[in-house]
């Protein structure tokens, strides 16, 4: 599958996501089962440290994306970058 990057939830330890060149995969349950949630090729995932559910992603070819709900949906977090390679991505507090 070709795993890049992965990053446990800071707010539910249990739940861990997973950036392959397969796309963004999410486990609930520590790593027992797993969920696709996005086609994305991801190279890097940050979580947010102060809001539950956002996480942005650094993707092959789709710039970098943002989800405010867990992954569970992904749109471009930054205008004029939906066509670049990104390798890494970082969060801070704000």
């Amino acid at each position: 599958m070709g795993t890049y990057a992965v990053a446990q939830d800071p707010f539910q330890p249990r739940t861990i996501f997973s950036g392959t060149r397969d796309g963004l995969w999410k486990s609930a349950d520590g790593g027992k089962t797993w969920k696709k949630l996005s086609p994305q090729i991801v190279k890097s995932i940050a979580m947010s440290p102060t809001e539950p559910g956002k996480l942005f992603l650094a993707t092959q070819d789709s710039g970098i994306l943002k989800s405010t709900d867990g992954g569970e949906t992904v749109v471009p977090a930054l205008d004029g970058f939906a066509d670049h390679r990104m390798n890494q991505v970082a969060a801070g507090s704000q």
